[in-house]
């Protein structure tokens, strides 16, 4: 056998040696974690990126051949294009997007970095489209990209970065908005939400002294984008809050992330303290979102500077999310001021807003085209139950119920599902179990989200006493309703309960 292999003098055979230790020295290179690469993407999350774009070219200067510079570039165009919703820097990103995976494409190498980023580079574009409404591209493109994520995760399963996409992945199939479900039937995808959370968690969870530590705050803020499949997980909503706040505090993102989850549990005033302590610098860039979450706090909270909040969204957004919203939200400041007028010409706006692919949005187009104006004293009732201010909420239904009782029967219902949705946040849950059950048979024919919600919640309720066969049932009573408004994350969040009391 040895007979078969060239004869080589010593100095040929050093020479050969020189060339293929150099050859693997340069694919090497090809994809060089530095510490000018590290720091590039901790300021990237934290959206000071003038000074993540300083470190990425001084990486360039000194090592020209690393790859990784170029896929860390593309992370700078992703969160720009995240943060400012402007369609010029989408279409900036999916031109980036585009030449990164030609780059990567046309090498002659495989490298856990080189695996990874193809398949992130198409979720990243997924994200953005489906925050579009863009549901033709999307699905073009989901195929692709689940297969180049799940071969880099099987190739390199123990890739940090592979956690988070491969995670993340999961956590999107198994919460698929109705709309979009045909996409996963079509390119037979599926998908696992508790699974995909965590993973999540185990990046989260990395030590100080692990060489991917800097992709924790990754980890949170795509666990606050994943709270769908965490609705009813209270402990594990808690334990990414308090994880969040021992990381980064110069991080606007996590910033954002932490007052996004607080108020979604109805922890108001600890959210308004959160984003009141955030960073503010001319470094950082431009981030209408951190405005707008203000504004809400505010408004639940009833505080005049609200309004102001609101406008300065308004002014610095450049993209189309929650334009309608907004002016939903400030026609609702003037409803309450007694100013029905005004109240009627900010829907006017409302209307005539482009559209966009949130749920809140096309919630505030309905309420725009209706001739159903909102009943003050529910709506203060709804703003305070969503900052957590149950009391105060409760106070307002019960000097008010005689105006609903017995009359209009819209108002009746809301009444109603309000007064169930108070009980159950103040721990009272014979009495919101009461009270959702008549919501549900009464809002049966009802084209608003108050039936299904109510199943949805009974369901929980059943899920936590251990009753799986009446969870089940309410769990399938809600995916069976189809409001017209919050159908996708009430559906989402019906599937997550089925799969949890299945396991």
């Amino acid at each position: 056998m040895l007979n078969l292999l060239p004869r080589l003098s010593p100095m040929r055979f050093l020479i050969t040696l020189f060339l293929v230790l150099l050859n693997f020295s340069l694919y090497a290179q090809h994809f060089l974690l530095t510490p000018n690469l590290i720091e590039a993407w901790q300021e990237i999350s934290r959206l000071r990126l003038v000074r993540a774009e300083q470190l990425l070219a001084n990486e360039r200067k000194l090592r020209p051949e690393n790859q990784l510079t170029d896929i860390f570039h593309f992370q700078l165009q992703f969160q720009k294009a995240l943060a400012s919703g402007s369609p010029g820097d989408e279409e900036q990103f999916q031109l980036a997007k585009s030449r990164l995976q030609q780059q990567l494409t046309g090498l002659r190498t495989s490298d856990p970095w080189q695996e990874w980023a193809l398949g992130y580079s198409g979720m990243t574009s997924l994200m953005l489209r489906m925050r579009a409404g863009d549901q033709w591209q999307t699905a073009l493109e989901m195929r692709r990209t689940y297969s180049r994520i799940v071969s880099a995760y099987e190739k390199y399963p123990g890739f940090v970065p592979n956690l988070l996409t491969y995670g993340l992945v999961k956590v999107a199939l198994g919460s698929v908005p109705d709309q979009f479900t045909w996409m996963l039937k079509l390119a037979s995808l599926s998908g696992d939400s508790q699974e995909g959370v965590a993973m999540l968690i185990r990046v989260l969870n990395l030590p100080d002294n692990h060489p991917f530590s800097f992709m924790r705050p990754d980890a949170a803020i795509l666990l606050g984008m994943a709270t769908r499949a965490m609705q009813t997980d209270a402990a594990t909503k808690e334990v990414v809050i308090r994880r969040i706040r021992t990381l980064d505090e110069s991080n606007l993102m996590l910033t954002y992330t932490s007052a996004y989850l607080l108020m979604r549990d109805g922890k108001n005033e600890e959210a308004l303290k959160v984003l009141h302590s955030r960073p503010v610098s001319p470094d950082y860039l431009m981030f209408p979102m951190v405005d707008y979450l203000m504004a809400e706090a505010l408004f639940r909270k009833g505080s005049k500077l609200a309004e102001q909040n609101y406008v300065r969204f308004l002014r610095q957004t450049r993209g189309t999310m929650y334009l309608s919203d907004v002016q939903r939200k400030l026609g609702w400041i003037a409803l309450l001021n007694g100013d029905t007028s005004a109240y009627i010409s900010r829907m006017r706006q409302c209307r005539e807003a482009p559209a966009s692919g949130s749920e809140r949005d096309a919630e505030a187009k309905r309420e725009a085209a209706s001739v159903q104006i909102p009943h003050p004293a529910l709506l203060l009732a709804r703003l305070r139950f969503d900052g957590g201010y149950f009391s105060e909420a409760n106070e307002i239904l019960e000097r008010s119920a005689y105006l609903f009782e017995g009359k209009n029967k819209a108002h009746y219902l809301e009444y109603l599902y309000r007064s169930a949705r108070i009980a159950d946040g103040m721990g009272q849950t014979d009495k919101a179990l009461l009270l959702y059950d008549k919501t549900y048979h009464q809002g049966l024919a009802s084209p608003e989200y108050y039936a299904a919600n109510s199943a949805l919640r009974l369901g929980e309720i059943f899920e936590k006493k251990g009753q799986k066969v009446e969870a089940e049932l309410w769990f399938n009573r809600c995916l069976n309703l189809k409001p017209q408004a919050y159908r996708t994350s009430i559906h989402a969040a019906a599937r997550a309960g089925l799969r949890r009391i299945a396991n």
